[in-house]
């Protein structure tokens, strides 16, 4: 009886030493995250953010705001102005750029209300030098190159408002390229079959056109043709603004290892999104773990410096351990654990962003 209470007392006092180990663990983790997140500058290449701001969603139902990104540790945002695709004729394509420029004009007009907290930056120098000054980041992009019509001028108008990507297409085909996910939709005119089997003419012109002004070419939601054009035409890196790998979840918007290689192999990036449809088959399987599980497959399939985050956040994601931006800075606290380094975590976090944004603005210098 004696030896069964000793017994019984031993595994207990193991377990709360155990417990107590790994709580000083995190402990000394979160401690080394909030010091590299001192000298770091941290990035998320997407959001849509800026679409519910301008639809008057209720801020404390938004997975970013400013206080988030401070507690989150998170520097610089991409607020992208996401339109979804409809029909392709000119007023339903009128109405998607009306929608896109409402939306942009709107958080600018929030960004001046809030200069004290907030800056807009359209180049790599201009995100250093807000930093620099202790404060937040907006940078504009666009979802769905749908918005720009048929009109080719509207590249340059979109660049003029601060727009510095935009993701060539939704889910479905446009005037543009092939989407990576399509269907059948007599409404729309839609249809699952490809349209133009990658990029059309007009979309050829747009990527060249964004290369001369200094956009970055987006192409997550592209298809595989779509993105195997954008490749052999971009003069400039591309980015993956938020996707994920196929290898670990099969889903169709996802990156099969071929891709993640050829773009990397072109110094573009691929920022992985916090949704869950995208990083497991089942829903609760998708947490922070297995976010970061996506994030090791490209460090590991093409190094560091090609691979970064883009939440996705306030478009349909939200996962256990990262429910919003406050969250970001807990990545940083999982990928010390698996072993990441400072330096490789700095590229992560805004290093491998600034540097594409430093290529693609000197593809356009170059062209003047």
């Amino acid at each position: 009886m004696k030896s069964t209470f000793f017994r019984l007392f031993a595994a207990v006092s193991v377990l709360a030493a155990l417990s107590f180990s790994m709580k000083k663990d995190t402990a000394d983790l979160e401690a080394r995250a909030q010091k590299i997140h001192n000298s770091i500058i941290s990035m998320d290449t997407h959001t849509d953010t800026a679409l519910r701001m301008y639809r008057g969603t209720d801020p404390a139902k938004l997975q970013v705001t400013l206080d988030k990104m401070r507690q989150g540790r998170m520097d610089a945002v991409f607020f992208a102005a996401y339109v979804g695709q409809k029909a392709w004729d000119d007023s339903s394509t009128q109405a998607a750029h009306d929608i896109v420029e409402g939306t942009i004009r709107n958080f600018r007009e929030y960004a001046a209300q809030h200069s004290d907290e907030i800056g807009l930056a359209t180049t790599a120098k201009e995100v250093r030098d807000l930093k620099k000054k202790g404060k937040l980041i907006g940078i504009l992009a666009i979802e769905n190159g749908y918005a720009l019509g048929r009109d080719i001028s509207n590249v340059k108008k979109f660049y003029d408002l601060g727009v510095r990507y935009i993701t060539l297409s939704h889910n479905n085909h446009n005037e543009i390229c092939d989407a990576a996910v399509a269907e059948d939709n007599p409404k729309y005119g839609f249809t699952k079959e490809p349209r133009w089997h990658g990029l059309s003419p007009y979309g050829e012109e747009v990527v060249m056109e964004m290369n001369r002004l200094g956009i970055i070419v987006d192409i997550s939601h592209t298809s595989a043709e779509t993105v195997e054009d954008v490749l052999r035409i971009s003069k400039a890196p591309v980015m993956a603004s938020h996707s994920c790998c196929r290898d670990l979840c099969d889903h169709p918007r996802n990156l099969t290892d071929e891709q993640i290689k050829a773009v990397a192999a072109k110094g573009g990036i691929i920022q992985i999104a916090a949704y869950h449809g995208f990083l497991a088959a089942k829903e609760e399987d998708a947490n922070l773990q297995v976010f970061c599980d996506h994030v090791d497959h490209v460090k590991n399939l093409v190094g560091a410096d090609h691979v970064g985050y883009g939440s996705d956040f306030d478009g349909g994601s939200g996962i256990t351990g990262m429910e919003d931006e406050s969250k970001a800075k807990d990545v940083t606290v999982e990928l010390l654990r698996r072993g990441w380094t400072k330096k490789e975590l700095r590229k992560f976090w805004g290093g491998n962003v600034l540097r594409l944004m430093e290529q693609v603005e000197k593809v356009a210098r170059d062209s003047e």
